[in-house]
């Protein structure tokens, strides 16, 4: 076992390291989310007023073409 010295520096990134990770996974699931609605028939203007993010829709939207 290699032991690492502990520097707030190392946290602090590995810190900022999974909370990127966790937003671009939760960004990815949303992203799916949103294709899902789109193919089962959802209007767009039913998805926006449920919150989501124009950027989201228009990815998704980008997505099925």
């Amino acid at each position: 076992m290699i032991l690492e010295e502990y520097t707030l520096e190392k946290q602090l990134e590995r810190v900022q390291h999974n909370s990127y990770e966790e937003g671009r996974n939760e960004g990815q699931l949303l992203l799916l989310g949103c294709i899902q609605r789109l193919k089962d028939g959802e209007s767009e203007a039913s998805i926006l007023a449920s919150g989501m993010p124009v950027h989201t829709l228009e990815l998704a939207k980008e997505a099925l073409k």
